[in-house]
């Protein structure tokens, strides 16, 4: 489930997701430092792979998934978590019309669009996988870095016990 994450179709597939994840990667590695961001990301990438697999295998489909959107839509729900007022827009739409909605009515757009993609069998998109990381976000900005930091000081005490001396 995470190498599907660094995996992608074709080149256009790539330099979207790139291009995504390159406009909501610095808030968040902001927020939560680069370490966490990194752990946080990839965490995204398993969460929302597994629940690409186990939509395919609930419709008994055994096609495989690829792309790194469910981690980004993860990154894309904590954007709008922890900053619902912010202003965003769509690529090339912007010079039109520049920051047109809300990060919180974006989040909620989204969470539509997959939810009707999964009811109604789109194939466009992942969209299992697409709201299963914007869950995953979701929940990340409201409880899990709490989670994370309070535990962060055990997980890196035994990190350094099981590598011994740098």
């Amino acid at each position: 489930m995470l190498l599907s994450t660094f995996s992608h179709n074709n080149l256009f597939h790539l330099f979207i997701n790139m291009y995504v994840l390159w406009s909501f990667a610095p808030p968040v590695s902001a927020n939560f430092g680069e370490e966490h961001f990194i752990a946080t990301y990839l965490s995204a990438g398993v969460v929302s792979g597994f629940a690409s697999y186990a939509y395919r295998i609930a419709r008994g489909s055994l096609t495989g998934s690829v792309g790194a959107s469910g981690a980004i839509m993860a990154l894309i729900g904590i954007v709008g978590t922890m900053y619902p007022d912010e202003r965003l827009s769509i690529a090339f739409v912007n010079r039109i019309y520049p920051h047109s909605f809300s990060a919180d009515a974006g989040v909620k757009g989204l969470i539509a669009l997959d939810t009707v993609g999964l009811l109604l069998s789109w194939r466009w998109f992942d969209h299992a996988g697409h709201l299963g990381g914007m869950l995953f976000g979701i929940w990340y900005a409201r409880y899990g870095h709490k989670l994370a930091r309070k535990h962060r000081d055990a997980v890196v005490l035994f990190w350094h016990k099981l590598r011994g001396k740098p």
